[in-house]
């Protein structure tokens, strides 16, 4: 079918309004271009419904559903700590009603005893991304420590900063950035993720709050129109 496009295009590029068959050529390549969009988008389709049925069986976890596709897989999850925000080893799933995370269940903090799944329905009306945003501690608006107190404190690790909706506090210097991480809640969960660049956590949260306003729509009745 792409072959026939590439040829229809090629006779209308050297084919002018005046000649006999100009016309027909034209609505004919306008017609083969949308079969062969048509075509391309059940290809995805298809392969996006494979991708499920694969992390199924990866991860040994319910997933197939007729309505589920696999959007995309990336990121780090961010271990939540009072005493400083640091990245943990996790696989991280965007299916179209979900968000999946799959970490190692370790025994004693060191020894994997299996995987450790959680699944959050971006259907749940609770659902929610935020970006982290620094909190002013009382304490920084008195008078900055002497640099010798601050590099003595750098140096056993006691400097933080505090990044909300969580709470997280990064050691200072930062082992993690935040302005890389975001946070996505529902009334069940709350996962904190890291992105490698600035560019791929704003694809990340447009995607998140694209499938979020989706499935509501869905939930609700609604018909959504998807916007590509």
């Amino acid at each position: 079918m792409p072959r026939y496009k590439i040829l229809l295009q090629a006779l209308v590029k050297y084919s002018t309004p005046e000649d006999e068959y100009y016309s027909l050529l034209t609505e004919t390549t306008a017609d083969i271009s949308a079969i062969t969009s048509e075509i391309n988008e059940k290809k995805r389709d298809i392969e996006n419904q494979i991708r499920v049925a694969e992390l199924q069986t990866q991860h040994t976890i319910r997933l197939v559903a007729p309505h589920r596709r696999f959007i995309d897989e990336s990121l780090q999850f961010l271990k939540i700590s009072k005493h400083g925000g640091g990245s943990t080893s996790a696989k991280i799933y965007l299916l179209s009603d979900m968000l999946l995370c799959v970490k190692p269940n370790l025994l004693g903090g060191r020894i994997a005893v299996g995987d450790k799944k959680i699944k959050i329905l971006l259907s749940d009306p609770k659902a929610v991304v935020e970006e982290f945003v620094k909190i002013n501690n009382a304490a920084s608006t008195s008078s900055p420590p002497s640099s010798s107190s601050t590099n003595k404190k750098e140096e056993k690790g006691e400097l933080t900063e505090r990044y909300k909706p969580e709470d997280i506090r990064f050691k200072y210097p930062k082992s993690v950035d935040p302005s890389l991480c975001f946070n996505i809640q529902s009334s069940k969960y709350s996962l904190s993720l890291i992105a490698t660049s600035k560019m791929e956590m704003a694809r990340w949260i447009a995607m998140l709050q694209k499938q979020i306003h989706l499935c509501r729509n869905r939930k609700s009745g609604h018909f959504a129109i998807e916007i590509k």
